[in-house]
């Protein structure tokens, strides 16, 4: 009788370990699969911010150069410039559009949003890319002064614009960074 009873418990234990398993490997399954979807945003988005540093990195590269080549008495090719400049403003203002699909979302121009209710990273890409183009045109109005004296006294517009500029991309920075080093952390809680 015993052994009956104790295959009789065997046989129940059995039963709720299966049972048990059945039901807990779906929400291990489930809970596994979504830190899984985690660090793939987290991915993505930190991969998105970094393209975003990098195009702005690009832009100012490019003013300091122009501006650098100022200063050493090199005249600067204006149209140039412009078409370089605008290139690399376009792919900053794609990179920033490819981050909002994260929550960050950017005005490219005063007449999409009302700026009051901006955000820190809008105001700062906004600074940055109304700062470049001040820069341009204050170098373009300096290569057009007359004689060097003109220009050299001109050339602190240019370099107040650039410093601005560069200001303005430490700002965006700044809000960047915040953002990435909360997906890094967040990326590691998931594993």
């Amino acid at each position: 009788m015993s052994e009956a009873i104790y295959g009789l418990v065997g046989a129940l234990g059995g039963a709720l370990l299966g049972a048990a398993a059945t039901i807990s490997a779906p929400i291990l399954t489930g809970r596994q699969a979504r830190r899984q979807e985690q660090r793939v945003r987290a991915t993505d988005e930190f991969e998105r911010l970094m393209a975003l540093r990098q195009s702005t990195r690009e832009l100012v590269m490019l003013l300091d150069t122009a501006r650098d080549a100022s200063v050493s008495g090199v005249r600067v090719d204006i149209d140039e410039l412009r078409r370089e400049l605008n290139a690399a403003l376009k792919d900053v203002r794609g990179t920033a559009d490819r981050c909002e699909v994260h929550g960050l979302r950017f005005v490219h121009h005063p007449s999409s949003k009302d700026f009051r209710d901006a955000t820190p990273e809008t105001m700062a890409l906004h600074r940055l890319v109304v700062s470049v183009q001040r820069a341009v045109s204050l170098l373009d109005e300096q290569q057009r002064r007359p004689t060097e004296r003109e220009q050299r006294l001109s050339s602190g517009g240019v370099q107040a614009a650039c410093r601005q500029a560069e200001d303005a991309r430490r700002s965006l920075l700044g809000v960047l960074w915040e953002r990435m080093e909360r997906l890094q952390e967040s990326a590691a809680a998931a594993r």
